[in-house]
């Protein structure tokens, strides 16, 4: 009875040992991308998972409601995440991340060098050995025809007030699709990047549609065929400011909102085509 018992252990350990085998090598040949703009609140926060199962995190939002989010879109023994990106380190982008560190094993953190670093991040940056800072031409290959490239800053050790002005600016690229993210960065960084090839067919709404962002003469660079803004219900500060959405409406662009669609996920297949589906519906 004894030895049944080993034998029906082993067993038993040898089928969930091959479950999970079966489920990972599937999840890293789905040939396709797949990034999500969570519902997070009033902050950023957007995952993307690529074509070979690796996972990119964008900012964490305001608060543990990331972990969630997470829990949603990855399975749930997935403790793991390749990159973490914080844009810049105001609390509705940084604070999430606490909670991210303390329960995924992260193996990079790209950040902005910022000369005097606010205390948020340097506390974030006490939870990990693995933050390295980014700059203008750095490129990152994540599988094939699948890269980041950064855009902005151009400088180490930046010196901005305005902490929005530090914000990583940065393309995914995937075969001919692009998306591009903006962090918080203000109308100052778009006209200091209007040289660069902005084209994209998805654009992360910088700030939250701060009228202070999304200029039009970026926008028109952009080009954008789909644009989402993440941001809170009811918030105080007016986000989307109908300046923004006036400016968006101008170079056609559809618009999705975290507040009103939910977390929009947008797959991207090999041939090149992409399907965008929202939590909270799509209309």
């Amino acid at each position: 009875m004894k030895k049944l018992k080993i034998y029906l252990l082993v067993f038993m350990s040898v089928v969930v040992l091959a479950f999970f085998v079966s489920v990972e090598f599937s999840k890293a040949q789905t040939g396709s991308l797949k990034v999500y703009f969570f519902d997070i609140g009033q902050g950023d926060s957007i995952l993307i998972r690529t074509p070979e199962g690796k996972d990119i995190l964008i900012d964490g939002g305001p608060d543990s409601v990331v972990i969630e989010r997470l829990g949603e879109a990855l399975p749930f023994w997935d403790r793991h995440l390749d990159i973490v990106v914080l844009t810049h380190p105001h609390d509705d982008h940084v604070l999430g991340l606490y909670d991210v560190l303390a329960r995924y094993r992260v193996d990079l953190v790209l950040e902005p060098s910022i000369k005097n670093e606010p205390g948020n991040m340097i506390y974030f940056n006490g939870m990990t050995e693995k933050e390295k800072s980014v700059l203008k031409d750095d490129a990152i290959t994540l599988g094939e025809d699948l890269k980041i490239e950064f855009i902005y800053p151009f400088s180490l050790e930046l010196e901005e007030e305005n902490l929005n002005n530090t914000s990583l600016v940065f393309k995914l690229s995937y075969r001919d699709i692009d998306f591009l993210f903006t962090g918080d960065a203000t109308e100052d960084v778009e006209a200091k990047i209007l040289s660069e090839n902005l084209e994209s067919e998805f654009l992360k709404v910088g700030h939250h549609g701060s009228r202070y962002s999304s200029s039009q003469e970026f926008l028109d660079k952009v080009s954008p065929l789909v644009s989402v803004i993440s941001v809170g219900e009811g918030n105080s500060f007016g986000h989307p400011t109908q300046d923004a959405l006036d400016r968006l409406a101008a170079v056609g662009s559809r618009v999705l909102r975290t507040d009103k669609n939910g977390t929009v996920e947008v797959e991207v297949f090999e041939g090149g085509e992409w399907e965008i589906s929202c939590g909270k519906g799509c209309k």
